[in-house]
């Protein structure tokens, strides 16, 4: 068993366990949810700019649908 006492930073990490590993972790969590979203939006911004190239090509006089994607 190791003594505590003589190892204060490990009785520290020890007493603050909760706030050494969980909140880096939460953290993490966050900035890893940030960078999907950033990346799906900018995913998501390109393919709105080629539906509109799309529908701005297409000859005046035809119907144009909502476009589906699977």
């Amino acid at each position: 068993m190791i003594n505590l006492k003589n190892h204060p930073t490990l009785a520290w990490v020890v007493d603050y366990w909760p706030a050494v590993v969980l909140m880096p972790t939460i953290l993490l969590m966050i900035a890893v949810l940030v960078l999907v979203t950033r990346w799906w939006d900018r995913r998501d911004e390109s393919v709105r700019a080629r539906q509109k190239v799309v529908l701005r090509q297409q000859p005046a006089g035809y119907l144009i649908t909502r476009l589906h994607y699977s």
